[in-house]
């Protein structure tokens, strides 16, 4: 995963998914199943992320697949706390 900060009140994600990973249909699955954990996990606004797939990952269970987006987010520390949330409604 790669983050860089984009001055904007929101924030955007992509996925690079090549041709190693398997066949089309194993390809557009992967991102699928990636689109929809992004969806699930709240990020911090004001960063452009680009996920960067490796060979293997159509073998992932999307449990273990989201386990593995989230542990990278919270490492870059753009997982939208709670008591963040709240503080930013409040102004």
């Amino acid at each position: 995963m790669k983050a860089l900060a984009n001055n904007m009140e929101y924030s955007r994600y992509g996925f690079v998914v090549s041709k190693r990973i398997g066949n089309a249909v194993t390809r557009n699955r992967t991102k699928r199943l990636l689109r929809e954990i992004m969806r699930q996990i709240e990020i911090k606004p004001g960063y452009d992320l680009v996920f960067i797939t490796r060979p293997g990952i159509a073998d992932i269970r999307f449990h273990e697949l989201k386990c593995t987006v989230t542990r990278l987010l919270s490492q870059a520390g753009l997982i939208m706390e709670h008591h963040e949330d709240n503080s930013l409604s409040a102004n």
